[in-house]
């Protein structure tokens, strides 16, 4: 199963988030138009979620390439 990050980019569901579900399961997303957008998601990402750098490239970029790829 991979999940996105559409609208659980807060300080309380990323923690969480990042115990349960590898970060090689987790994708980028937004709910574009419907929320606050590709900003605001990556901004929590970066401020709530205590991922390192390469699991921010994985799930901004990587981890998707890779179910494109096969």
């Amino acid at each position: 199963m991979y999940y996105d990050t559409a609208q659980a980019y807060n300080p309380y569901t990323l923690p969480s988030f990042k115990k349960l579900v590898p970060a090689t399961h987790i994708l980028f997303g937004t709910d574009f138009p419907f929320a606050a957008g590709s900003a605001a998601v990556g901004k929590g990402l970066k401020d709530n979620g205590d991922f390192t750098a390469a699991e921010l490239r994985m799930i901004d970029r990587e981890n998707a390439l890779g179910l494109f790829r096969g």
